[in-house]
Order: structure tokens, then C-alpha cells, then sequence
């Protein structure tokens, strides 16, 4: 037996034991069944773990095997195809673009890295308005907007803002604000351009420092990570196994309220 059918096997017998019943028990909560596990749900927290720790690329392999389905879904049609779109479009943005979040219908017709980068900016600012009290995407925005030159100033402001509430949830979003403060003054003359990142200098370590702190690898804050996350094939399995233990506890129980149901007509 290979380990996936170990894996499922295990979870299943552990599953249907734990339901063993007698027929008094049976008869007192002949109605009660389990909710059907999506393995989606794990998957897609898998591949969350993998963006935000440098593996972007296996990252979008595991929302595309969750449900493919997922990428084309409009910003705040579910939680679950937003938490997709969140994590294709992190993917997106910390690949500068090269890694495209959905696959094009015509294999010829690939989108640039700059098409790619656009989706990705407008979907992050869909997902934060309709998450507007969550500051997980408000950090998402400020990373996003922090790589479109013209929208600079309001990433600043975002993160900013996050910073002094001591709630930047990510430590991309330190990173990009430490970018942002290494650029102060950005296309100003030097006479302005000195004195503004001599303000900015100690803040910008600051960030810098906190990114590192966060996420425990210096390189990921400058855009190498030196360790990158490697996929959990078993979250995969058990999640199937979950899945179909779930399946095969609603049949069971199912089944008994048949049995059941035709005793207590008798």
C-alpha cells in the first residue's frame, strides 16, 4: 500500500471508529451527519504558507489544483476564491510580474509581466475594499501600490499607518516600506532628496530590521529569499482523506437513519 492510501486509509478507519455507536445512540442522533470537507480550504492554506515564504511559483500550482476555477472568480464573490486571488496576486507582485496568475485560454497569447502586474494592483485594491477592516489586505495594498511608481505616496501612507498601529501583518510589508524610505525624495533635487533620507535613514532600518524579525530570513526582505518554503505534499493527502472520511461518515450515518426510520414505522 503506498502512502497515499495509507494516509486515506488511517484517516478513514479513524474516523468511522470514532462514530461506532449503539443502536440506542443511533436511534438518538440518526439525523446527524458531518459537514462535507473541501480540501480546497487546506490547499489554499498551503499555498498561503508558500507565498509568504518565498516559494511563489508552487504557490500558484496549489490554487490552480484547489480549484483552477478560482482565478477567474470577481474579488468578494466567497472568502475562499478571495483568499485564491490573495495569494495568485502576492505571487504575482513579488515575481515582478513574470509569474502568471491565471492560464490564458490561447497558450499564444500570454500576458506581459506588466499585464500581469496591472492585474494583480487592481485585484489587491478590490480585495482591501472589501475587506476594509483587515489588516492583512491593507498590508497587501501597501506592498502593491508600492511598486507603481505614481501610487508611491498612498502606499507610504498605508503602511504608515499600519506601522504607528503596530499591526503590519506581513513581513512584505515591511519590506516594501523599507523600500520606500530608502527612496525618499525620489525625483527630487538633491538639495531636498539628502535631508529627507537622512530623516528617513533610521526609520528605514527600522522596517528593514522588523521584516527580518518577522519573517526569520534576511534575503526575503530583499526580494532573495535563501530559504524558500518547500510544498507539503502530505497536507494534499490528508485533505482527500479528510474529505472522503467525511464523505463516508454521512453514508454510514445516512444509512442508518434508513434502517432506522423503517424500524420506527414497524
Amino acid at each position: 500500500m503506498n502512502n497515499k492510501h495509507l494516509v486515506r486509509g488511517l484517516a478513514v478507519a479513524g474516523l468511522l471508529g470514532s462514530i461506532a455507536m449503539s443502536r440506542g445512540e443511533a436511534e438518538a442522533c440518526h439525523n446527524s451527519t458531518v459537514a462535507r470537507v473541501d480540501p480546497a480550504v487546506a490547499m489554499l492554506k498551503e499555498a498561503e504558507r508558500l507565498v509568504d515564504n518565498g516559494n511563489p511559483k508552487d504557490a500558484v500550482s496549489w490554487v490552480h489544483t484547489a480549484d483552477p476555477a478560482m482565478a477567474s472568480k470577481a474579488p468578494g464573490a466567497g472568502l475562499l476564491s478571495d483568499k485564491a486571488l490573495s495569494v495568485l496576486a502576492r505571487a504575482t507582485l513579488r515575481t515582478e510580474g513574470q509569474l502568471a496568475p491565471r492560464t490564458p485560454k490561447n497558450s499564444d497569447a500570454q500576458p506581459s509581466p506588466e499585464e500581469n502586474l496591472r492585474w494583480a494592483v487592481e485585484t489587491v485594491q478590490a480585495l482591501e475594499k472589501t475587506h476594509s477592516d483587515d489588516p492583512v489586505y491593507a498590508a497587501m495594498l501597501g506592498e502593491a501600490l508600492s511598486i507603481v511608481p505614481a501610487q508611491r505616496g498612498e502606499a507610504f501612507r498605508v503602511l504608515q499607518r499600519l506601522e504607528k498601529a503596530d499591526i503590519v501583518a506581513s513581513p512584505f510589508g515591511y519590506a516594501a516600506l523599507s523600500r520606500l524610505r530608502a527612496n525618499a525624495g525620489e525625483g527630487k533635487p538633491a538639495v531636498v532628496r539628502g535631508p529627507l533620507l537622512a530623516m528617513s535613514g533610521g526609520m528605514q532600518k527600522l522596517a528593514k530590521l522588523r521584516c527580518e524579525t518577522m519573517s526569520g530570513d534576511p534575503g526575503l526582505c530583499e526580494g532573495k529569499p535563501s530559504k524558500p518554503a518547500v510544498p507539503n505534499v502530505n497536507v494534499r493527502l490528508a485533505a482527500y482523506a479528510a474529505r472522503d472520511a467525511a464523505d463516508a461518515i454521512n453514508s454510514f450515518v445516512t444509512g442508518n437513519s434508513r434502517v432506522i426510520g423503517r424500524r420506527s414505522s414497524h
